[in-house]
């Protein structure tokens, strides 16, 4: 118990937002950065217990990811994640990386299938160097790349394109 309670303190404090959601999208739990990101006007909100963008074909490519990922800690599925960026009224769009969460992730031992959905908010995106990431990860230059790429929201198979790496 205590242990899972560091845990979810360490959520509360972070400045990304985390969403558990089930697989069909409904929030089971998310910290005060999420409750922001989620608030009135923006294009990711909660409605009826469920995570929701505000844009129909986003909002269905975010539904596919979490039924995806959440079935994933259960073999029943390969995928390892996805980054959907979504438009803000704020300039460049705002990444959400979808990831498989195993079903006994969460302080209340639930056993359902869950995905754990993070989102960056628009007014903190004070984002560290590639330099200071590489430092930081001990990455090699291209290692960098590829992940600057995908926090920016490139798909894996857009990027290999980009770089002409297989």
């Amino acid at each position: 118990a205590r242990t899972s309670r560091l845990g979810l303190d360490t959520l509360a404090a972070l400045c990304v937002g985390v969403f558990v959601v089930s697989a069909d999208n409904r929030v089971r739990m998310m910290n005060a950065a999420a409750e922001r990101a989620a608030k009135v006007g923006s294009p990711v909100r909660v409605s009826n217990s469920r995570l929701m963008l505000s844009d129909p074909k986003l909002d269905d490519r975010l539904r596919a990811a979490v039924h995806k990922a959440s079935l994933a800690p259960l073999g029943r599925s390969l995928f390892a994640g996805e980054t959907i960026v979504v438009p803000s009224g704020e300039g460049a769009g705002v990444p959400l990386l979808v990831s498989p969460l195993a079903p006994d992730a969460t302080a209340e031992g639930s056993a359902e299938p869950l995905a754990a959905i993070f989102i960056g908010e628009p007014s903190s995106r004070n984002e560290p160097s590639s330099e200071l990431i590489r430092a930081i990860y001990g990455l090699t230059p291209a290692e960098t790349r590829l992940l600057m790429a995908l926090l920016n929201g490139d798909r894996l198979s857009d990027y290999v394109g980009k770089a002409g790496v297989s």
